[in-house]
């Protein structure tokens, strides 16, 4: 679970390599307070693909339990599109965790720069 906007999301955790690549990948949707944290091992720049994605997304970087950047409504790439035509989304500041919801949530909740993330593995 992570709670963030005043809301708990229950996520999926990706943590290994190729879970780390496939994230959301080829799902048909994720529930409205859904969503995927992706765990890196230590502070650094990551970038996000959305390769095979159905649905749009943000996409909230997380340093130490804070939200340093985000990208709302990123849009899903074309069905067929190489992977050299997929957009990457890279952060102009290091992140540990990345935290990918449903595309609006961010602006709904109202989802800041700056905000606390409490991230609750159960």
């Amino acid at each position: 679970e992570v709670m963030l906007g005043g809301k708990v999301f229950r996520v999926d955790v990706a943590r290994d390599k190729k879970e780390l690549v496939k994230g959301l990948s080829g799902r048909e949707y994720i529930p409205e307070f859904g969503g995927m944290l992706f765990e890196f091992p230590g502070l650094g720049i990551y970038s996000i693909w959305m390769k095979d994605m159905r649905f749009g997304l943000d996409i909230i970087w997380l340093n130490n339990g804070r939200v340093v950047f985000l990208v709302k409504n990123a849009e899903p790439p074309t069905p067929g599109t190489p992977d050299s035509g997929l957009k990457i989304f890279t952060p102009p500041v290091e992140a540990d965790e990345v935290l990918e919801v449903r595309s609006g949530t961010a602006e709904r909740l109202n989802i800041q720069i700056g905000d606390r993330a409490e991230i609750v593995f159960r």
